[in-house]
């Protein structure tokens, strides 16, 4: 939890920790479990991770403009 905690002090100057990583990916993008995650291939799901972390950036910007 510290790294996440210094993760977001820096707001993304650093890399956000792996476990965070992991937890978006399962919760938000897969829907799955831990295990099932392990199971990805790791290419895909950085693929996957940086279209969220896209949209994401998108979605903000967006609302910042309204």
């Amino acid at each position: 939890m510290r790294q996440f905690r210094d993760w977001q002090f820096t707001k993304g100057a650093i890399d956000p920790p792996q476990e965070y990583l992991d937890y978006v990916l399962c919760s938000k993008i897969y829907h799955c479990t831990p295990d099932q995650l392990d199971a990805q291939n790791a290419l895909i799901t950085d693929l996957h991770l940086e279209f969220w972390t896209v949209e994401q950036a998108a979605a903000s910007k967006k609302k910042r403009m309204t």
